[in-house]
């Protein structure tokens, strides 16, 4: 009576301890894979703003224009170089 009580209770901790492992396990996946797709929804997110800092760049860089070296009539660009430097 008493070791097939105590097979039972082995069984039963078997069994908790082998869905225990298998919650774990799918923890982990769901963690893992939610992980991937934050990196991949990040990266795509840095790509789209690259993008648009390179269209504003050229769009930038297009109005932009460096002064006469020997003469400083040039057009004032701090503003369009802080930009540039900043952005870059």
């Amino acid at each position: 009576m008493e070791q097939k009580r105590n097979e039972e209770w082995a069984l039963v901790k078997k069994q908790e301890l082998e869905s225990a492992a298998m919650k774990r396990s799918d923890t982990s996946k769901l963690i893992w894979s939610r992980a991937k797709q934050f990196a991949m929804e990040y990266d795509d997110q840095q790509k789209e703003d690259k993008l648009k800092v390179d269209f504003i760049l050229t769009l930038k860089l297009s109005s932009f224009s460096l002064p006469d070296q020997r003469y400083n009539y040039g057009p004032k660009i701090k503003e369009d170089s802080a930009v540039f430097v900043f952005l870059c």
